[in-house]
């Protein structure tokens, strides 16, 4: 039998073998994720799940690490080069 992605969710063996997590995501609410086929070091899991980052979300601390001034990425900005 083929169970639902709900069923599989409820499952108390998949629950056991610790196949899902949860990871926060941006606003804040949790929501669970199957991991992954691969394991390392005997586990499936990462070890700290984390949500994608949004479009966007780190490129000022990308391009400032890179020596690019507040100036210079309110220009890309405005340019809309980045977000």
């Amino acid at each position: 039998m083929v169970k639902t992605i709900h069923e599989v969710a409820a499952d108390l063996q998949v629950a056991a073998n610790g196949y899902l997590f949860d990871v926060e995501v941006s606003d804040g609410s949790k929501i669970k994720l199957a991991s992954g086929p691969v394991g390392f070091d005997g586990r499936s899991a990462p070890l700290e799940p984390r949500r994608a980052p949004l479009l966007g979300e780190h490129t000022d601390e990308i391009l400032t690490g890179i020596g690019l001034q507040s100036a210079e990425l309110e220009r890309l900005r405005a340019d809309v080069v980045i977000q």
